[in-house]
């Protein structure tokens, strides 16, 4: 059964590519809108609201659900960090091919997130410049950090493109012919 990469994924590749671009390509110079000035605690603590009003903030730090999936996220202004991740999957639980197949993910399917592993846990992470992240660039990296978490076992894929030259796309495709076959 093939897992769906996200509603958002597939709306914001065009958006985000728009919308950052209109950031930092002003000529001239205008007054920047919301979305484009340096990220901070208050317009993230403004858009994890918007996806999730129950989100729990502490200084830093905020945990909060997208499509049911816990997401953190935990800044650092001073180091100018930006980090957004999900628990996956206990590293003692993976199966033996796994480990493999999350490193080529990361290479060709998992986009600008990424498997991680930190105190015997996979993570799905999306780490970024905190000052120049936008509010498209937020929201495209929380929803590949859902996605990797969702397509975990299945496509391992972050959003609706991959890179061809990986291992990712004959990967796949061995697993649809053997989905017709079965």
């Amino acid at each position: 059964m093939r897992k769906s990469l996200g509603y958002a994924a597939s709306l914001l590749l065009p958006v985000m590519a728009a919308t950052t671009g209109a950031c930092f390509a002003q000529t001239p110079p205008t007054e920047p809108s919301a979305e484009c000035l340096p990220m901070n605690g208050q317009r993230l603590e403004e858009l994890i609201r918007g996806i999730d009003s129950r989100a729990v903030r502490t200084r830093n730090f905020w945990q909060f659900q997208v499509k049911g999936v816990p997401v953190l996220i935990v800044t650092d202004v001073r180091a100018n960090r930006f980090r957004a991740m999900a628990q996956v999957i206990a590293v003692s639980e993976l199966a033996p091919d796994q480990m493999m197949r999350l490193m080529q993910a990361n290479f060709d399917s998992a986009l600008d997130a990424r498997y991680a592993v930190q105190g015997g846990k996979v993570w799905s992470a999306f780490v970024h410049p905190l000052n120049s992240l936008t509010d498209p660039l937020f929201r495209f990296g929380v929803d590949q950090v859902v996605n990797l978490v969702e397509t975990f076992g299945d496509t391992y894929s972050s959003g609706g493109i991959m890179f061809r030259g990986g291992d990712s796309p004959a990967l796949e495709l061995q697993g649809r012919e053997r989905d017709m076959i079965l």
